[in-house]
């Protein structure tokens, strides 16, 4: 995709099974982190998608409407483990193309 910032984007579509996968995310230390996910929804409508960590805390992101090929960081706190986390994004009411994740603590 040339619109994105690497060389390609994963796409997330509507149904069961449908999953992305950050596995082998790996922190220093355990705490608090700020996450950065640039997706793009170019749909007319918002997109709500379920971000879980290591199987267990779950959050539920809503993703507004963006222009085709228009990558808008989405930002939350998610507490992660020292050593390696798994991030998954499921259950997205609707397609999204995803860029990539930025983590910060």
């Amino acid at each position: 995709n040339p619109f994105s910032s690497g060389w390609g984007v994963a796409r997330l579509t509507e149904g069961d099974g449908e999953m992305l996968s950050f596995d082998h995310t790996v922190v220093p230390r355990s705490g608090t982190y700020q996450i950065a996910l640039a997706m793009s929804n170019p749909s007319e409508q918002a997109i709500k998608v379920e971000l879980k960590v290591n199987g267990g805390q779950k959050k539920l992101i809503t993703i507004p409407p963006t222009d085709r090929n228009i990558y808008k960081p989405i930002k939350l706190e998610i507490k992660l483990e020292s050593g390696d986390n798994r991030i998954t994004l499921n259950n997205a009411s609707g397609r999204l193309d995803i860029d990539y994740m930025d983590i910060t603590f």
